[in-house]
């Protein structure tokens, strides 16, 4: 009994420590992969009435399934790896694309055209799919053959005023004329044909700093506050620096400056670093170089500097001054990164008490570097502080101007709503507000309510040095907040 004891355990351990590397080999199963699209969807001039088939084939782990959708709705039942349209008519024309997925991800395809024409001939060329990079001139063309005919486009469904030829050109196109345009062609005013496209622009621009001047004073609400996102995965070097008694000697001569300003960042209420005099660190100036920042008057000067290394967040700096001072003081935010970083400022922003004589405007300066142009949502944030955030000494109504590197102004308003300094009593520009709105629903800017005597800007500027400034209209004075989001 013992010898059969014997021989079983044997064979238990044969089985378990020796027999799996005499077995075959099994062949793991392999990596799954996401879809990506080998053959892209065509697009299509016909007449009313033909047929038309998109296709596209794509690669990836199966199943792969496939949803098509018209100008970015999905179309019902539309799930397989073509799409055909039978008995085509005008409103069919729109633009076309496919996602494609499986259990790892998805894919969507270019888009792909389909223009239409009720009359045979009407349209010879349909208007192509463009490519522009930010701050270029697009312009979208429709080549057609007959007389008497008329134009009307669109933008993402919207009528563009004024453009009622077979060319309409986007100047200064930026990242917000991206989109689907559509040009409707007609005889007699009867529609008779319509194209459709879709304007891609190309951006690499971004925000590098912010400095703002603005009063320190010994209430709460007269602390200098400037605020920024950071957008993208990972760590982000940022140098912030809080500036007073340089501001006062040359070449800068401020009268009234705060002698003796304290930085302090914090995300949400933790407070992260603080400084109260810099103490002229090798680290330091060789920073300062490194971002642009004009040196500090000396080693021993009260400025206060920050340098550091953050998780990405938001996150805001505060100046203080000491207990029952008051001054003008500046506060700046960069991006240490250098070229390309995988972490971006997606906004900037600086909250201050803006005063009723030249030396009290809120003056904001940013900086955007890169080969193409920026969009950005420019705000001075007034009334709302007090309607949306109950801040009991908000500026009533503010107007904002931008100004170039050579102290040319930009554009300037006085109403969000409406253009320009305006008349108060001018009526509101409906498309103003639409795309006001849409530019702070890509930021995740607030909302500011419709009627608020908040001021804003939405451009596209070439790479270069700005400043923003921020003024209560009629000598005002109050709290007021400057905001700069680049729109993506």
């Amino acid at each position: 009994m013992k010898q059969n004891l014997m021989l079983f355990v044997h064979r238990v351990l044969w089985l378990t420590a020796v027999a799996p590397f005499l077995a075959p080999a099994q062949t793991p199963p392999p990596f799954a992969t996401a879809p990506s699209i080998t053959t892209q969807p065509a697009s299509s001039l016909v007449t009313a009435g033909a047929n038309v088939t998109f296709s596209v084939v794509a690669a990836g782990t199966a199943p792969l399934r496939y949803q098509w959708l018209k100008n970015g709705g999905d179309i019902p039942r539309a799930e397989s790896a073509s799409l055909s349209l039978t008995n085509v008519r005008l409103n069919d024309a729109a633009v076309y694309s496919v996602r494609v997925s499986n259990d790892t991800g998805s894919a969507i395809s270019a888009p792909a055209a389909l223009a239409v024409n009720a009359t045979a001939g009407t349209i010879t060329t349909a208007v192509p799919n463009t490519t522009v990079k930010a701050g270029a001139d697009a312009r979208l063309t429709v080549a057609t053959s007959g007389n008497g005919l008329s134009y009307e486009w669109r933008f993402d469904g919207r009528l563009i005023r004024g453009a009622t030829g077979a060319t309409l050109t986007i100047a200064n196109a930026g990242t917000t004329s991206a989109g689907r345009y559509e040009v409707s062609v007609a005889a007699r005013n009867a529609p008779t044909a319509i194209s459709a496209a879709i304007l891609t622009v190309t951006a690499d621009a971004r925000l590098v700093n912010i400095a703002t001047r603005g009063m320190v004073g010994t209430e709460d609400d007269e602390v200098l506050i400037s605020g920024f996102v950071t957008r993208g995965a990972g760590n982000k070097g940022v140098l912030l620096r809080g500036v007073g008694p340089t501001l006062g000697g040359a070449p800068y001569n401020v009268q009234g400056v705060l002698a003796n300003p304290v930085i302090t960042l914090f995300r949400a209420s933790t407070t992260v670093a603080s400084n109260d005099n810099w103490g002229g660190s090798a680290a330091l100036v060789a920073a300062f170089t490194k971002v642009g920042a004009f040196p500090l008057a000396s080693a021993t000067s009260a400025d206060a500097v920050l340098l550091q290394n953050i998780p990405g967040g938001a996150y805001t700096a505060h100046v203080t001054g000491p207990a029952n001072a008051r001054g003008i003081a500046l506060i700046e935010v960069y991006d240490t990164d250098g070229p390309s970083p995988p972490v971006e400022l997606a906004n900037i922003s600086t909250r201050a008490m803006v005063g009723a004589v030249e030396d009290g405007a809120l003056i904001a300066g940013f900086v955007i570097a890169g080969t193409t142009s920026n969009t950005v949502l420019v705000r001075g944030v007034s009334q709302s502080l007090g309607t949306l955030y109950g801040m009991r000494r908000a500026l009533g109504n503010s107007q904002v101007a931008v100004f170039d590197s050579k102290g040319r102004e930009i554009a300037a308003n006085a109403i969000w709503t409406k253009p320009g300094r305006g008349n108060p009593n001018e009526a509101d520009d409906d498309d103003r507000i639409l795309d006001l709105d849409e530019a702070g629903n890509r930021t995740g800017a607030f909302k500011l309510p419709r009627g608020s005597n908040d001021s804003a800007l939405l451009l596209t500027l070439a790479p270069g040095a700005y400043t923003a400034q921020l003024t209560g209209r009629n000598n005002s004075s109050g709290i007021a907040l400057v905001e700069v989001y680049e729109v993506r």
